[in-house]
């Protein structure tokens, strides 16, 4: 979005090397950018925590935010974004709120046509903000600008809780690449998970010592990543990742060339959906996450992690 999340795919260089990529299918489902119609009024919020409900409501007409051209329904309307009204939305505990995220995210997964189903919980007041229906690849998202302001005033963030369908071999793709540029580049979405159809959770969490990482790390994420999809076909295939390493430096052709390359690419576009890939994305974010101040979790199938 403009105010969203979707998916997008990991790019890389069209050449034969360690990583052997140009573009893979994205690991995950979503990613996020801000409210543009918010960013003029952060400023202010971070200093008026202590003056009150009466100066804060006097701080929305001074900053002239129009809450109703920023509602959930009307960016629905738009075609933006495909709310759904949440069926609750006050809970005593985070516990109690984050259940209920996780089951209205079942649901969805074991529909006869399994989609992704988003929930935003405010981390402060366990409230459900939002809720947003996908399709079976992506689910896009926003906070509305009351949401924004609400958010920023009560100052601890909110958690994102989405599902992954079931691919046709039976795994599950775990947290993934665009959900991790999703929460690095949503200052307030402290938590992401993704939730396979049976209830198991794959996520990554901000500690209290994250900052924002700069470029080259975030690069280097990427470049693992893509390097993890070229593991996972190099083992899961051999025989034809070797035929097409050697056929393509086995010709001078440029037309050659970009045809085996290709073909290389639609393979590895495939990959994410492994259990090989799954095995070695695990590895990877249990080392990388501490280094770039997250958290990593999963109970996602952990026999499959063991190898």
């Amino acid at each position: 979005m403009k105010i969203c999340f979707q998916s997008s795919a990991i790019y890389q260089n069209n050449t034969f090397n360690k990583t052997h990529s140009n573009k893979t299918r994205n690991q995950s489902s979503h990613k996020c950018y801000g409210n543009p119609n918010f960013k003029s009024g952060n400023k202010y919020l971070r200093g008026i925590a202590g003056f009150g409900v009466a100066t804060f409501a006097t701080l929305l007409s001074l900053i002239g935010i129009n809450l109703h051209n920023n509602s959930y329904k009307t960016l629905s309307q738009s075609g933006v974004i495909n709310y759904v009204e949440p069926l609750q939305t006050d809970f005593e505990t985070r516990d109690e709120a984050i259940l209920y995220a996780k089951n209205r995210v079942i649901e969805a997964l074991n529909a006869p046509k399994p989609y992704e189903h988003l929930v935003l919980i405010d981390n402060a007041t366990n409230e459900i903000l939002a809720e947003f229906k996908g399709d079976e690849n992506q689910v896009v998202e926003c906070l509305s600008a009351w949401d924004e302001i609400c958010v920023a005033f009560n100052g601890k963030g909110y958690t994102s809780i989405h599902g992954h369908p079931e691919n046709k071999n039976g795994s599950t793709n775990p947290i993934g690449f665009t959900d991790f540029l999703s929460l690095i580049n949503t200052p307030k979405n402290t938590v992401i998970a993704a939730v396979s159809r049976d209830g198991n959770i794959s996520a990554l969490t901000k500690l209290p010592y994250y900052s924002q990482p700069e470029d080259k790390k975030i690069e280097n994420i990427k470049n693992g990543i893509v390097e993890i999809l070229a593991k996972s076909f190099q083992r899961t295939q051999p025989q034809m990742y070797d035929s097409l390493y050697n056929a393509f430096f086995s010709t001078t052709d440029s037309l050659k060339k970009a045809k085996i390359s290709s073909t290389f690419d639609s393979i590895l576009n495939l990959q994410d959906t492994t259990y090989e890939c799954h095995r070695l994305l695990h590895k990877f974010w249990e080392k990388q996450a501490p280094k770039l101040g997250l958290k990593y979790y999963t109970n996602f199938k952990r026999n499959n992690y063991r190898k």
